[in-house]
């Protein structure tokens, strides 16, 4: 695979790096979906959600990456994960990297699936500089987060795990009053949903 330089504007990026983040996003969004028709088609779970709002939830489930001003550092985003799965060595150009985190910001904050949507102070800064898998230096309270958005959170967690082959019970653990502050009721909800859908 050829080495990049540095690139800026949209229309200079590589279109391998344009395809690739349209492929990914578009595998994610199936799984998405794929997730959330078993949470439709468990009859214990489905009892807790607003059916309609789920759907919609899961229906638009990050259709926002593919507008501006997501779109450009969303595709950086995509390929600097993909060149760490295959162990190729990429690094996000300096003059991008504020622009992924402030993308990232703006993505979780505005998308009910997120627990960042929830928050009552949403000027913020919540991604980890450092590493945005990691939590931050503070905890995000998520307790307002209705059941029907944390199953859609819960699919976002099962379609990740499904692409990176791990678990979504181990992401859960290392984030559940860590990274993200649930009621007691929130957090067996979750392990409901992933024990009962995760095989």
């Amino acid at each position: 695979m050829k080495k990049y330089k540095k690139y800026y504007e949209e229309e200079e990026i590589p279109k391998e790096m344009i395809n690739w983040f349209k492929e990914r996003t578009k595998k994610h969004i199936d799984l998405v979906k794929k997730y959330g028709g078993l949470i439709l088609n468990n009859i214990d779970l489905k009892s807790s959600i607003n059916i309609p709002k789920f759907l919609h939830d899961i229906h638009e489930h990050d259709q926002s990456k593919f507008l501006e001003p997501e779109k450009t550092p969303y595709i950086y985003i995509s390929w600097d994960y993909h060149c760490k799965d295959l162990q190729i060595p990429f690094q996000i150009p300096k003059e991008i990297i504020e622009q992924t985190n402030k993308a990232s910001n703006i993505h979780v904050c505005n998308n009910k699936h997120h627990p960042e949507y929830w928050m009552k102070n949403k000027t913020l800064d919540v991604i980890n500089r450092s590493d945005r898998d990691q939590p931050n230096d503070f905890l995000i309270d998520c307790t307002l987060m209705p059941l029907t958005y944390i199953a859609s959170m819960c699919t976002d967690w099962m379609a990740m795990s499904d692409e990176k082959g791990t678990s979504p019970q181990e992401w859960a653990k290392k984030n559940i009053n860590i990274r993200w502050r649930f009621t007691k009721e929130q957090e067996n909800f979750i392990y409901k949903i992933l024990d009962t859908i995760w095989k």
